[in-house]
């Protein structure tokens, strides 16, 4: 599997959406309104993908553990 390729753009755009980021939250602990709606639909939107994240993994898991189960109670059959 290759490593992901970056150029020197896409890590600059990455910094300033991180600076204009930490701009909003600065502005949010100063007690602009605004801001502290933004920072709040963006944790919101955070924690939803770490949530749907999360059930991926659970029901990927779960998956696996069905499909052992199936495959030994197969071969169990097939030995009686």
């Amino acid at each position: 599997m290759s490593a992901p390729q970056y150029s020197l753009r896409r890590l600059l755009a990455l910094v300033a959406l991180c600076a204009v980021a930490c701009l909003i939250v600065a502005a949010a602990t100063r007690g602009h309104v605004w801001a502290m709606a933004v920072v709040i639909a963006l944790l919101g939107f955070v924690v939803t993908m770490l949530v749907q994240a999360l059930l991926f993994v659970l029901a990927g898991g779960l998956g696996v553990l069905l499909t052992r189960h199936a495959a030994r109670r197969k071969t169990a059959e097939r030995s009686i």
